[in-house]
């Protein structure tokens, strides 16, 4: 069962069911609560033919996971989703989803001052949720308390989060894992 009264403006991730290649990272122009159909910008799914996906939307205070599929047809330069029913719900502070992506930082918040790095440095996801990231960087990199603006690719777009270093963890000689807690996100 589905608590959020509407998902208009949240973000939604839908990848094809079998490949779990990523077809869309985008926002939500419409929710049909009636029927379980969320709505689309026609413009951010390339292949809009009918296919079974998986998707991920970014509640207010949830991250919610469904199994449905992709309406072929495009009405109002808006293309539906079809929900089938939740089959997971969790509070985002418990669950986070494996999501690999790549990524760089390109400044740092030092005192109150956004400070530019000469060269960013580059970073892997491991999981995300809905307010927090975690991933892999090169070893010292960050202490806990540091504030930086993280860029991730995602398929042609890309995601500004600005993040809160809150755990440091799995240390080897070159990498350690950093977890943050995400203040802000911006789709660009």
């Amino acid at each position: 069962m589905v608590f959020e009264k509407d998902f208009k403006n949240r973000r939604i991730i839908i990848k094809n069911l079998n490949s779990q290649k990523i077809i869309a990272d985008t926002q939500i122009l419409e929710y049909d609560t009636s029927n379980n159909i969320v709505r689309i910008s026609a413009a951010s799914v390339q292949r809009r033919e009918h296919e079974k996906i998986y998707a991920l939307i970014f509640g207010s205070d949830s991250l919610y996971e469904y199994v449905g599929s992709i309406r072929g047809t495009v009405i109002a330069n808006e293309v539906e989703i079809l929900l089938g029913k939740s089959r997971m719900k969790e509070d985002r502070r418990r669950c986070r989803y494996n999501i690999s992506m790549t990524g760089m930082i390109p400044s740092i918040m030092i005192d109150g001052w956004n400070i530019t790095l000469k060269k960013p440095l580059k970073v892997r996801t491991i999981n995300i949720s809905s307010n927090g990231i975690l991933f892999q960087a090169d070893v010292g990199s960050f202490h806990i308390g540091n504030e930086f603006l993280l860029l991730l690719d995602v398929e042609e777009k890309a995601m500004e989060l600005k993040c809160e270093v809150v755990r440091i963890q799995n240390s080897t000689i070159r990498t350690e894992e950093y977890g943050c807690k995400v203040n802000a996100t911006v789709l660009v």
